[in-house]
């Protein structure tokens, strides 16, 4: 089966992703939803504009890509790509791969959630430095594989809390990870968990946007 993550196209999956979870469990939030650049996602009626980022493990991520491409590659760049997953930590498999299991520690200083907290830094930081079109408001949504940590949540709420408090930041940030979706509503400071129960529907309508996008 053909991996979609290695397609370049126009229009980038976790944004198209993004827009169509926001309209699915968001709708009475916003109004009309166009994907643009800087921000990704801008509601027109409303004037809110949105981010979009990836948390991942950088290593695991770049493992991941070298193993998803390895039949594109000569023989030469693959001995330099196997070499390269090892320093990473993975051993190339032909076939099905079998990834390193991710360990899920009760704190939150070890857990993997530590990839959400970098990429919402990241994200306040640049909503800082003004580099987004002028809006009324900001919001952020944050895609990843990560477990959602249930018991973590409430630490993990104080902690964005303390990172998102600058002169600009952002009203509601959406994190989302394996069919469940956080809300941290920093406008009634507060925190809602949901479960998406129509995540592969989704997931095909994100693809068929970008799919799209690829015959624009």
């Amino acid at each position: 089966m053909k991996n979609k993550e290695v397609l370049h196209t126009k229009l980038k999956y976790d944004e198209c992703f993004a827009k169509v979870i926001l309209e699915e469990y968001f709708s009475d939030r916003y109004g009309d939803l166009q994907l643009q650049d800087k921000p990704d996602l801008f509601d027109r009626k409303n004037n809110i504009g949105i981010e979009v980022v990836r948390a991942v493990d950088k290593d695991r991520n770049e493992a991941m890509m070298l193993w998803t491409k390895m039949h594109e590659k000569n023989s030469q760049q693959q001995k330099r790509a196997i070499e390269r997953m090892k320093q990473l930590g993975e051993e190339y498999q032909e076939g099905i791969k079998s990834w390193k299991p991710v360990s899920y520690p009760l704190n939150l200083t070890d857990s993997p959630l530590q990839h959400f907290i970098k990429a919402v830094e990241k994200k306040v930081d640049k909503l800082n430095q003004n580099l987004y079109k002028e809006c009324s408001r900001y919001d952020l949504f944050v895609n990843s594989s990560i477990y959602i940590q249930p018991e973590l949540l409430s630490e993990l709420f104080e902690q964005i809390k303390s990172i998102n408090c600058r002169e600009k930041r952002y009203s509601f940030i959406y994190f989302y990870g394996q069919k469940t979706i956080v809300e941290f509503d920093f406008v009634h400071n507060k925190y809602t968990l949901k479960k998406d129960s129509r995540q592969a529907d989704l997931v095909n309508m994100a693809w068929g946007m970008v799919e799209q996008g690829e015959g624009e």
